[in-house]
């Protein structure tokens, strides 16, 4: 995630690049010997750039992570290979006020995988599912908020079963949250859906507070033990530079974190290839940008 008004030092020289604002997603970022401008669409910055030492003009694509970014740019603004690198990390000075940023908070996204109800029935045509569905909701709401992070802000979308998209999001904290779900998961919409997707889908935004790591490994393997159904969890690690992707068998590693900037597959990151083979199967970045949960 872009860090606004915040000073990234250039890995290997002495150069600063702080980026701002101009409107809902034009960026601009000066430096010491020019200026990048470009569009922000979730963590990817589509820029050009100017020298103004040299008087070059140039292309260039940065790819924002927590508390720094890669860059790869080249000469002149027909299309073609970038040639040249850049690596910028937070400068020390500013992580200090970053970490009581909202931007530090993590947007963490699941799907739980529901083939059969309590007692052996098919979802679809359960008349147990909605109960069924809220149970295992509610112990996820219990679980995040006593093991991962007590300030946890967890959302629900309305549209959870069919759709990606979020148009009324219900914080877990919501008093009639419970209500919410129940009445949801009751119908026919939801009850159609479960005839070709027999899945719910859930986002919660939490600041950890302990390992990072730690959360991936122990806790997620956990809960998916708990709830004893098939998780997959999309979020951000501090370690990587994508989303990356973690799916849990009933308390087993399923695959391990597959998903990240790390492997390439087919000259694609793992993640870029999953997002431009199914629109369905790999979240939309839009869903881990905080702007989308008005807090």
């Amino acid at each position: 995630m872009i860090v606004l008004n915040s000073n990234y030092k250039i890995e290997g020289t002495n150069t600063c690049i702080t980026f701002s604002q101009e409107n809902e997603n034009h960026i601009t970022g000066i430096y010491d010997n020019g200026n990048v401008t470009g569009i922000l669409e979730g963590n990817l910055l589509t820029a050009t750039f100017h020298n103004n030492v040299e008087n070059v003009n140039g292309l260039m694509e940065i790819v924002f992570y927590q508390n720094g970014f890669d860059a790869k740019w080249k000469s002149g603004l027909e299309p073609g290979p970038m040639r040249g690198k850049w690596k910028g990390i937070i400068d020390d000075d500013s992580i200090s006020e970053i970490h009581n940023d909202a931007s530090m908070k993590k947007v963490h996204y699941m799907t739980i995988y529901l083939d059969q109800d309590a007692e052996g029935n098919e979802l679809a045509s359960s008349e147990n599912a909605a109960d069924f569905i809220y149970e295992k909701i509610n112990t996820i709401n219990n679980f995040i908020k006593d093991n991962i992070d007590n300030e946890v802000h967890g959302f629900l979308f309305e549209e959870f079963l069919t759709s990606f998209d979020s148009i009324d999001n219900k914080s877990i904290n919501s008093p009639d949250i419970l209500d919410f779900i129940k009445n949801k998961l009751k119908t026919d919409l939801i009850k159609e859906a479960l005839e070709s997707d027999p899945s719910f889908r859930f986002a919660f935004i939490f600041d950890p507070k302990v390992d990072e790591l730690e959360i991936w490994k122990s806790e997620f393997l956990e809960l998916s033990a708990l709830l004893e159904n098939t998780l997959r969890i999309f979020g951000h690690h501090s370690e990587y530079e994508d989303i990356v992707l973690q799916a849990y068998d009933n308390g087993d590693y399923d695959t391990g974190i597959i998903a990240c900037d790390l492997e390439v597959f087919e000259n694609l990151t793992l993640s870029d290839y999953k997002k431009s083979e199914s629109d369905n199967g790999f979240p939309k970045d839009s869903l881990f940008e905080l702007s989308n949960y008005s807090l």
